[in-house]
């Protein structure tokens, strides 16, 4: 029971002090999973007579489920502090103009008008060039 004792205590300072959350899921695999500390202390009860067995099972099932609370607690806390720290770094200034919203585009038939309006107006400069050309030749022929 002392090994026990000692293997709760010390995963109880593990878990306060992680810092994080990937540290912290690293407690809790080196102590609640698979080959944990305490998965085998579990795997021992066979080991241990039959009269001492209920009790050092359920010994070893309330430190998991110490263990357990405490990493979930720790986790939520932990989150919690990830996202007042993301609140905090990300702050909106509600006095700048906001985004420009998309107009759309123009109506097909009003695209080909002014496309036409242009042509014209270029061939229509094109043809007064020509004109007053056509006409200084002609004055100065005559």
């Amino acid at each position: 029971m002392a090994e026990l004792d000692d293997i709760k205590a010390t995963a109880l300072d593990a878990i306060a002090i992680a810092p994080d959350a990937s540290a912290l899921d690293e407690v809790r695999v080196r102590y609640l999973g698979k080959k944990g500390e305490l998965t085998g202390l579990l795997k021992g009860l066979g080991q241990l007579p039959a009269d001492e067995r209920p009790a050092a099972g359920a010994a070893i099932n309330q430190a998991k489920s110490a263990l357990q609370d405490a990493i979930a607690l720790r986790k939520d806390d932990l989150e919690s502090a990830a996202i007042d720290s993301q609140l905090a770094s990300e702050t909106i200034d509600v006095t700048l103009p906001g985004r420009r919203a998309d107009v759309g585009a123009l109506h097909p038939t009003t695209r080909y008008c002014v496309a036409w309006r242009r042509f014209l107006s270029v061939s229509a400069m094109k043809w007064w060039k020509d004109r007053r050309s056509r006409m200084t030749i002609i004055t100065l022929r005559h």
